[in-house]
């Protein structure tokens, strides 16, 4: 994440970005906006991150996850080339 703003938001998907249904189309113009502005978003889940990546590929997201209740934390580097990994757990 090359990213220097000072505002990052951290979120569940499963119920929060997305409703009941796993529908995220009610947050699509909010994550669009997020995008615009610089704002990185986050997702913390306790989906693996093979399920994150994916998620995140259909969503344009393109910040760093976190994984499996924070057992890792999952990120690219600069050029968007190379995976890096922290495993915390």
């Amino acid at each position: 994440m090359s990213n220097n703003s000072k505002y990052w938001i951290v979120t569940d998907l499963d119920g929060t970005l997305m409703d009941e249904n796993y529908d995220i189309s009610p947050a699509r113009k909010t994550l669009h906006s997020l995008a615009n502005l610089r704002i990185p978003v986050i997702p913390c889940t306790s989906k693996t991150a093979s399920e994150v990546r994916h998620f995140r590929k259909e969503n344009g997201l393109l910040d760093p996850f976190i994984v499996e209740n924070g057992a890792a934390v999952y990120g690219y580097d600069e050029n968007d080339t190379s995976e890096w990994e922290l495993i915390l757990g």
